[in-house]
């Protein structure tokens, strides 16, 4: 191929382009070269020489082929890691549910005594934890595997998010937090994934109570933006806040909590999963997730854009 190569651009001329390989004399040791030059002509218009540079790139392919392999490798241990996140979050989540019935019931039995009701809410209030703590780590498992997959249909955001300030409320009584609502949107339809979309505004909601301070106010508010082709949810809170240097890991996986542990900032349980779950599903219907805030203890907004898309079915998968 390489005299193949050669003979014709003797003929027509042009830049000579061509990768090789061959045996090395001294050691029989197999080498690959990049060919680059250009034939020259003398004055009576026969070529006479060939000018150009010969590269030996045996170690450069070497190198890529070591880096695809550790990139297999590393996609593989990735995936292993997901599944068994995924299987060891279902094996811990299923006796937690007869233990949290149990705990419930005992405490909203009231032939028991006091004191023992109290018992047996402190621990359906730790076997809870413990639940929405695998459920987190279960649902970014879930999302980074399978992003692909939205049970895409037409919702109205306006009442995805009722939905989710309902499941939402409970937590916030706890703390005396009220969820103020001010939906301005309540024809917006997108296709969209409703279970997901709930998630990802429960995940914010349950982040804003969580770190309001008691007796506080969550604000929730949709408008249409301008030219009405999205609907922009605004949620802000008045707690703890965050600096300059949280703001720009606030959306990574596990990063706060690790933040958090080294005494950078305030703890409040969790894996530190919820905002990034919430940015997955939001991106995966193509809309933004922003986070802004003045500082510590000076509260957080969450601003999040959904574009108007509309499903030509009624169900189905995208």
């Amino acid at each position: 191929l390489l005299k193949q190569e050669l003979d014709l651009k003797v003929v027509t001329g042009g830049t000579l382009h061509a990768v090789c390989r061959f045996r090395r004399a001294s050691d029989h040791s197999a080498r690959t070269l990049r060919l680059a030059g250009r034939f020259q002509r003398n004055a009576q218009g026969l070529v006479d020489r060939l000018v150009g540079v010969v590269v030996d790139i045996t170690e450069q392919q070497q190198a890529d082929e070591a880096l695809r392999q550790a990139r297999l490798r590393l996609e593989h241990a990735l995936q292993a890691k997901d599944n068994f996140i995924a299987a060891l979050s279902h094996e811990l989540r299923t006796p937690l549910t007869p233990a949290l019935l149990l705990a419930s019931a005992g405490a909203n039995d009231f032939r028991l005594p006091v004191k023992a009701r109290e018992d047996f809410q402190s621990i359906a209030n730790a076997v809870s934890a413990e639940a929405r703590l695998l459920g987190d780590l279960l649902d970014f498992v879930d999302d980074s595997r399978s992003a692909l997959l939205l049970d895409t249909r037409n919702v109205r955001v306006d009442d995805v998010i009722r939905e989710a300030v309902a499941v939402a409320e409970p937590v916030a009584k706890e703390k005396n937090v009220t969820l103020h609502m001010k939906l301005n949107a309540p024809d917006f339809v997108i296709a969209g994934d409703e279970l997901r979309l709930r998630r990802a505004f429960g995940n914010i909601l349950n982040n804003a109570v969580k770190f309001s301070p008691r007796n506080d106010v969550v604000q929730v508010e949709s408008k249409l933006a301008a030219g009405d082709g999205a609907i922009v949810v605004t949620i802000t809170d008045h707690g703890v806040g965050l600096d300059f240097d949280e703001l720009q890991l606030v959306f990574e996986p596990f990063v706060l909590k690790e933040y958090s542990a080294r005494g950078a900032a305030p703890r409040f349980g969790g894996l530190g999963l919820g905002l990034a779950i919430a940015r997955s599903i939001v991106e995966m219907h193509s809309g933004e997730i922003n986070i802004t805030s003045p500082g510590r203890d000076q509260g957080a907004t969450v601003v999040l854009s959904l574009p108007k898309t509309i499903s030509t079915a009624s169900s189905g998968n995208s």
